[in-house]
């Protein structure tokens, strides 16, 4: 790991000051309320002024736009966000594989301000969850 942290040391690699680390807690879609804040995604992508994720950022940093899902008595799922032609945003956990997970955002005109609640759809049964926080990666 100190190789490696040299390396970047040496090259000056750095990410563009808009990436963040965005935190999403599961809600309860009539109420807006916590319903199940023990499951959630953290988001790791950058965000433009509109607060919406950067897609040509994916082109160079596509391998910094990272994820994980929390659930209670179950593993944490890490991942991938990947870009889809239709705009919306898939979740691939199987790194090394060549399938699509069927997760995906519909992130067309979406903003990840705190409050803010986005739609997941993961086998074929969509959630909505809550911007709970936004800061740096």
């Amino acid at each position: 790991m100190a190789a490696a942290c040299e390396l970047e040391r040496k090259t000056g690699f750095h990410l563009p000051e808009n990436f963040r680390r965005i935190c999403l807690e599961c809600v309860d879609a009539g109420s807006h309320s916590r319903s199940k804040p023990s499951e959630g995604y953290i988001l790791w992508a950058p965000l433009d002024e509109k607060s919406a994720i950067e897609t040509r950022a994916w082109i160079d940093y596509a391998d910094y736009f990272r994820l994980v899902k929390y659930s209670p008595g179950a593993a944490n799922e890490v991942g991938h966000l990947m870009p889809r032609t239709d705009g919306s945003w898939t979740l691939h956990y199987d790194i090394a594989g060549p399938d699509e997970d069927p997760s995906d955002f519909r992130l067309e005109g979406a903003r990840f301000t705190p409050g803010a609640l986005i739609s997941i759809s993961e086998a074929n049964k969509s959630r909505v969850y809550c911007v709970r926080g936004i800061g740096p990666y």
